[in-house]
């Protein structure tokens, strides 16, 4: 499903060097990564503007394309306190809470992740998603038991705007979900 997108939505195909305009900024692509879920694909944007990085997540759900877009925080931001072992239970936090507000887990997901910019061998994880409306955080176990923690939201494909290759010096955004 992931794949059929390739050619017809440049955002599936920004690599190192490529940007992007998102909330009047200019955000260009550093790194690539990519995820195989046992439901699915996505791809990953590790992104830089004006000395700030985020990541913007796209991948395809029921013929649509979701994109996420974050920034990783520190562990001390969410409530409750929590260690690595309240994730390998059976039973995971149902909801936690981060900048005053209440997020509820939405989904569990099992997969592995593989930098393509920098090759090195894939990595197993799982990610734990809690929702509040459009917004999410994110806590990921790897597998060598390490933890990530962002925060972002669900934006529409339509927020971002003139995806310009490294040299092409021309927008190339085909929006097709005008």
């Amino acid at each position: 499903m992931f794949d059929k997108w390739f050619g017809k939505d440049p955002i599936f195909e920004m690599d190192t060097g490529y940007s992007f305009k998102y909330k009047k900024k200019i955000w260009e692509v550093i790194e690539v990564h990519e995820y195989s879920w046992t439901e699915g694909k996505s791809r990953e944007y590790k992104v830089l503007s004006n000395g700030h990085e985020a990541f913007l997540e796209v991948e395809v759900v029921d013929d649509e394309v979701i994109c996420l877009f974050g920034y990783e925080i520190k562990k001390q931001q969410i409530l409750p306190d929590f260690t690595i072992e309240d994730f390998k239970n059976e039973e995971v936090l149902a909801e936690l809470d981060f900048m005053a507000e209440r997020y509820e887990l939405d989904e569990i997901s099992e997969g592995t992740y593989r930098n393509l910019t920098k090759p090195e061998g894939k990595q197993r994880l799982t990610s734990f998603s809690f929702y509040r409306k459009n917004d999410f955080v994110t806590i990921v176990l790897w597998e060598d038991n390490t933890m990530e923690f962002s925060e972002g939201m669900e934006v529409s494909r339509k927020k971002i705007k003139s995806i310009e290759g490294p040299s092409s010096g021309h927008a190339s955004d085909n929006n097709l979900f005008s």
